[in-house]
């Protein structure tokens, strides 16, 4: 049994076997864990920057403004549901909503 100390000396952690290490080994070679890096992406443009973020807040601001819609319909609503259990008129506010998105906005 090694100490921690000669442990540390020979590269090794406690809890490795000799051939599972973390990294590249003494001959270059990478272990099982070894991080692989993603490809890199191109570069966008501008016009694709803008038109990103222009989509991007399109796609946070149209479920918002949904979400608004259907609080002021429940409000205003609230007789007409007060009969029915919350979490079915949340499904169906739910479900409502996302019918709407998928329909109405471009893909």
């Amino acid at each position: 049994m090694q100490s921690l100390g000669e442990m540390v000396k020979k590269g090794k952690t406690a809890g490795n076997k000799e051939g599972q290490g973390l990294a590249a080994d003494a001959e270059g070679n990478q272990g099982p864990r070894a991080n692989k890096m993603p490809p890199k992406a191109k570069p966008k443009s501008a016009a694709e920057r803008k038109k990103d973020r222009i989509d991007g807040i399109t796609k946070t601001v149209y479920p918002a403004f949904l979400g608004v819609l259907a609080g002021f319909a429940c409000f205003y609503g609230a007789d007409a549901i007060s009969t029915l259990p919350w979490h079915f008129v949340m499904v169906v506010v739910i479900l409502i909503t996302y019918l709407i998105q998928k329909v109405t906005y471009p893909s």
